[in-house]
Order: C-alpha cells, then sequence, then structure tokens
C-alpha cells in the first residue's frame, strides 16, 4: 500500500483528513528529542511501515501519551464559543486541504520548514 494510500485508508477515505494525519506526524517528528520515534515517523511517511502496525508501540505511546493529555487539558479549559471557533476552523481548514491538489513530492527525512503548518492552522503548536 503506497503511503497516500496508507493515510486515505487511516481517514476514511477523506484526502483532507489524510494530508492533516501525515502534516501532523511530520509536525510531531519535528519537534520530538526522541530519535526512535523519528525514525519510526520516517518509516511510516516513507511507506516503509504501516502507521496501524506501530500506533500502538510504546514508542509512540512514550511521545504521544503526554501531548494527548496537555491537550485534553487544555480543551477542557475553553469556553464552549472557543470550543465552537476552533472547531470550524477545524473543519475550513480540512475542506481546503482535500480540495487543493498540491504537486506530487517525494518525502524526504530532512526538516524542510515548507513541510510543517504555520501558526495559523489546526496543527500548530507552541512547544
Amino acid at each position: 500500500m503506497s503511503t497516500d494510500d496508507q493515510f486515505r485508508d487511516l481517514a476514511g477515505r477523506d484526502r483532507g483528513v489524510a494530508r492533516h494525519l501525515a502534516s501532523s506526524l511530520r509536525t510531531l517528528k519535528q519537534h520530538s528529542d526522541d530519535p526512535e520515534f523519528s525514525k519510526l515517523v520516517d518509516d511510516v511517511l516513507s511507506g516503509r511501515t504501516q502507521l496501524r502496525d506501530v500506533f500502538g508501540s510504546d514508542v509512540f505511546a512514550r511521545t504521544l501519551d503526554p501531548l494527548i493529555a496537555q491537550s485534553a487539558a487544555r480543551y477542557r479549559e475553553l469556553d464552549s464559543d472557543t470550543k465552537a471557533e476552533l472547531a470550524a476552523e477545524g473543519e475550513r481548514q480540512l475542506f481546503r486541504l482535500g480540495e487543493s491538489n498540491p504537486p506530487a513530492k517525494a518525502y524526504t527525512s530532512s526538516d524542510d520548514p515548507d513541510d510543517f503548518p504555520t501558526s495559523t492552522t489546526i496543527l500548530s503548536s507552541d512547544w
């Protein structure tokens, strides 16, 4: 299965969600100090490994579990209007990702800043 097919399969064939998932992995890799996690992400993004095969691994857990806990805590602190605004913005961004047709680009393990989201996207972080 190609890398694009892998993410589209995981995303229920939704191109926007698939692109978001791949971009999220790149963002996590960019901000991780764990070389084992970075290698796993490289393997997934290159198609050498399937995300389904490594998602439940200890390597993914030690990176993602603290981030998920932090995000959940921040989310609980938001008021309902802010949650609704963020949800609407996320839907708009996913729609744009699904509609756009960027040129095909081979994945490399470099940390090319153009591969990562800007601070105005739902993928941004304040790490």
